[in-house]
Formats: structure tokens, sequence, C-alpha cells
């Protein structure tokens, strides 16, 4: 496993264990994001949501061809996830 996947995981893992209710995670500078990756959110948001705790994405990047927007749409996770586009907005999540 990368590294910087293994550093992202365990990263995640820990404020997951730490109880916060709310984790917000900005991919809008992101330029690569591996399967793995994907499925440590998908595993992460999946049973926070089950413990009514949330897991946010804010993609500031408006860019279409932007590397995480073509990644969230292709894989239909734009659908799953709750995408923000600015920090301001996490009040209203």
């Amino acid at each position: 496993m990368d590294t910087n996947v293994f550093r992202f995981s365990r990263e995640l893992k820990q404020l997951v264990k730490d109880g916060h209710i709310r984790i917000a995670l900005d991919v809008s500078r992101a330029d690569f994001f591996d399967s793995h990756a994907l499925g440590i959110l998908v595993f992460h948001y999946t049973n926070m949501s089950k413990e009514n705790r949330n897991l946010i994405i804010i993609n500031n990047n408006s860019d279409p061809q932007a590397y995480m927007n073509g990644l969230f749409e292709s894989t239909g996770l734009i659908n799953v996830f709750p995408v923000i586009t600015n920090k301001e907005a996490l009040s209203s999540c």
C-alpha cells in the first residue's frame, strides 16, 4: 500500500476512533485518489453514517475537468457523499 494511502487511512481512522461527530475532508487540491483511498472513504462514511456521524467532503474546485470532480462523477460517489464547495457551508451539514 502506498505510504500516502497508509497515512491517510491511519489519520482518518484515528479521527473516527476519537469519536468526532463530524469529519470534513477537503479534497480541493487532491490530484490523485486510488481505489484504496476511495475504499477508505466509503468504509468510514458507511460506518460513521450508521452511528449518526458525518463524513463530509469539501471540494471548492469548480472545474468539471478537475481530477476529483471527474472521479466522484465517474464512480457515482457524487450521489453518495455529501460534497460541499466551501468550508462556510459546513454549518448547514
